[in-house]
C-alpha cells in the first residue's frame, strides 16, 4: 500500500512538472509574441508617424507651391496658361508622392521625389519670374515704341502737310510754267510766222531741150520735159539775214504732188503740224531784200495737159500759191 501510493504520488509529480514545464513554455511563447507584437506595433507606431510628417510636409511644400504660382498671375493669357500647365505638373508629382507614401509605404523614394516637387517649385516659379520681367520689359519697350510712333506720326504728318503744300505749290508753277510756255511757244510761233518770207511774181513755164542743148519754152503738155519755175522773194526786215530754204509744191491736174526722192523731192512738217510733200527745195543767201529765185525741175515723166497748182512754202508757212497750164 506504501509502495502503491509512493508510486502515485512520483506520477502525480511528474505530471505536474510536465504541465509547470507546458505552462511555462506557454508563458515564455506569449511573452516572446507580446515582445515581437510591441517591436512591430512602435515599428508600426513609427512609419505612421513619419508617414504623417511626409505627407504634412507634401502638402505644405504643394500648397506654398501653388501659393507662388498663384501671386505671379496677371492679365497676360499666355503666361497664365503656363502657370496653369506648372500647377498641373506639380499635381501629378504630389500624387506621385502621396502614392509612395500610404500605398507604397517606401518613404525613402517619397522623400526622393518630395525634393524633386520642391526643385520643380523653385524652376516653375524662377521661370514665371524670368518671363514676367521679359514682359515688363517688353511692354516698357512697347511704351516706347507707341511713344515714338506718336511722335513720328506727328512729324509724318508734319512732312505729309508740307509736302501737299509744296505740291500745291509746284502746280501753282506748272500751271505758270504751262501758261508762260503756251504764250512762249504762241510767240514764237508769231514771230516764225513774221519772219516768213513771202514770195511774189511766182512764174512757171515749161520747157523741153533741142536738139542743139538749149531749153525752148512751150506750153503744150506733149511737148514738155521740165518746169522752171521763177519767183520773187519780197522783202523782210523782221527775220535775220542768212541762208533761206523755199520748199517749192508742184501739184498736177489730178490732184496729186509730182515728187521723186532721187530728184530732191521729200516731205515737211508745216505750221499745222501736217505733212506737206515737196517736189523741190531751193537755198539762198537772203540778205532782208527782195530777190529773184529760179529752179528747174526735170523729173524725166511727162506731163499732162490741164491745170497745175504752185506752191512755195518758207519755215513751214504757206509763203505764196500760184496756178499755170499746159495744154
Amino acid at each position: 500500500m506504501t509502495v502503491k501510493n509512493s508510486q502515485s504520488n512520483q506520477r502525480l509529480i511528474a505530471i505536474a512538472i510536465v504541465v509547470i514545464i507546458a505552462l511555462l513554455g506557454i508563458n515564455g511563447y506569449l511573452w516572446y509574441s507580446k515582445i515581437n507584437q510591441d517591436n512591430l506595433i512602435d515599428k508600426h507606431s513609427s512609419q505612421l508617424i513619419e508617414s504623417e510628417k511626409e505627407l504634412a510636409e507634401l502638402e505644405k511644400t504643394y500648397y506654398e507651391s501653388l501659393s507662388g504660382l498663384e501671386e505671379m498671375r496677371t492679365a497676360n493669357g499666355e503666361l497664365n496658361a503656363i502657370i496653369d500647365a506648372q500647377k498641373e505638373d506639380l499635381k501629378a508629382q504630389r500624387d506621385r508622392v502621396s502614392t509612395l507614401i500610404l500605398t507604397e509605404k517606401n518613404l525613402e523614394e517619397a522623400e526622393v521625389e518630395l525634393g524633386k516637387l520642391r526643385k520643380m517649385r523653385d524652376r516653375y516659379i524662377a521661370q514665371v519670374t524670368r518671363l514676367k520681367e521679359e514682359n515688363a520689359q517688353l511692354s516698357m519697350s512697347n511704351d516706347i515704341l507707341a511713344q515714338e510712333k506718336v511722335i513720328l506720326t506727328g512729324e509724318v504728318q508734319k512732312e505729309r502737310e508740307a509736302n501737299e503744300e509744296l505740291e500745291s505749290e509746284a502746280e501753282v508753277l506748272k500751271s505758270s510754267n504751262v501758261e508762260l510756255s503756251t504764250e512762249r511757244d504762241a510767240l514764237s510761233k508769231t514771230v516764225v510766222k513774221a519772219s516768213v518770207i513771202q514770195v511774189d511774181d511766182i512764174v512757171v513755164n515749161g520747157y523741153r531741150i533741142k536738139n542743139s542743148g538749149k531749153e525752148s519754152l512751150t506750153k503744150r503738155a506733149d511737148k514738155a520735159e521740165g518746169l522752171k519755175i521763177c519767183f520773187e522773194a519780197t522783202q523782210n526786215t523782221v527775220t535775220e539775214a542768212g541762208v533761206e530754204r523755199f520748199y517749192v509744191r508742184v501739184v498736177n491736174p489730178l490732184g496729186e504732188t509730182m515728187s521723186l526722192e532721187e530728184m530732191g523731192s521729200g516731205i515737211i512738217e508745216d505750221a499745222n503740224e501736217r505733212q506737206v510733200r515737196y517736189t523741190q527745195y531751193r537755198e539762198m543767201d537772203y540778205a532782208n531784200v527782195p530777190v529773184d529765185v529760179c529752179m528747174s525741175w526735170q523729173p524725166g515723166i511727162s506731163f499732162g495737159p490741164g491745170l497745175y497748182l504752185i506752191e512755195v512754202y518758207n519755215k513751214g508757212h504757206l509763203a505764196g500759191s500760184s496756178t499755170f497750164t499746159l495744154k
